[in-house]
């Protein structure tokens, strides 16, 4: 008998940023771009990766906390909104300049295919930024749908969005 991670099953469910593409070079690129423009110094990659599970405007907060708590700027005086903007459009141009697939992603996903199993990425990411992330990195194809975190009124953990897919 197979083992639990052996089985073949009909469809896979994928998240897409820290499970199938490492994002977070450029994530990091785009928030050091947006704190600099506020006068923040860069934070490393390593940080961005701790704060980037939440979202970009939970990532732009915990960059401004870590400011205040390094350099004591009150976070008021820094305002999330402008830097989550000029954020989202840096990231937006360059989704993919050093992004990757994880070590075996790719062919882990074409023998999926193969087998006939459906394939899905589930992700809190907006679609205006997973869509063409998804696409850049030549993997379109690749799913049979793909759900964003504005496919539905509630994203993860919330069931919605696996329901939808």
């Amino acid at each position: 008998m197979p083992k639990a991670w052996q089985r073949p099953y009909a469809a896979y469910l994928f998240d897409l940023d820290g499970t199938l593409v490492d994002t977070a070079p450029d994530i990091g690129v785009a928030l050091n771009h947006a704190l600099a423009t506020a006068g923040i110094d860069p934070v490393s990659t390593e940080l961005t990766r701790h704060w980037v599970g939440h979202g970009a405007r939970v990532l732009i907060e915990q960059a401004i906390q870590h400011h205040e708590t390094n350099h004591g700027v009150p976070p008021d005086k820094l305002e999330v909104e402008p830097l989550l903007e000029v954020f989202l459009d840096h990231y937006a141009d360059h989704l993919t300049d050093t992004s990757t697939f994880y070590p075996t992603v790719e062919a882990t996903l074409r023998q999926l295919k193969e087998r006939g199993a459906k394939l899905a990425v589930v992700t809190n990411k907006m679609a205006s930024l997973s869509e063409p992330l998804v696409r850049q990195m030549g993997a379109w194809d690749t799913f049979d749908v793909v759900v964003c975190g504005d496919s539905t009124a509630h994203p993860k953990p919330h069931p919605e969005s696996v329901l939808l897919t």
